[in-house]
């Protein structure tokens, strides 16, 4: 069984972006080096050239970008309404002097809230 080279070594423990610009500029390197950074590309599961790997970035933040819109639509004004609903319900309650009733709004307002959510961002 082989050991890595010290080139290897070295090139794994570089970033993505230095990878590609070793291929960027292959007169600054030999040609043992390019080797062994293409390999590195492709143990990383990167494409050859860094078009396509910005490319795939790109899509991948759009991907984030979509997802985390999503999630924001679908915990907006209906969740927020409820919980001032709550919260005005408790304040009225402890100002009247029934702290008990308002643990019990407070620990089932809060599991109705909790369920709620989850329930209108199941897939």
């Amino acid at each position: 069984m082989s050991t890595p080279s010290d080139l290897e070594k070295v090139w794994a423990e570089r970033g993505d972006l230095e990878l590609y610009e070793a291929l960027d500029h292959p007169d600054d390197y030999g040609p043992g080096a390019l080797d062994v950074v293409k390999r590195e590309l492709t143990k990383r599961n990167l494409p050859p050239d860094r078009e396509a790997y910005k490319k795939a970035v790109a899509s991948a933040r759009q991907a984030a970008l979509k997802k985390a819109q999503t999630t924001t639509q679908n915990t907006g004004e209906i969740p927020t309404g409820i919980s001032i609903a709550f919260a005005a319900v408790t304040f009225f309650l402890f100002r009247s002097g029934q702290s008990g009733l308002a643990w019990i709004v407070i620990i089932v307002g809060g599991l109705a809230l909790g369920l709620f959510i989850g329930w209108k961002n199941r897939k």
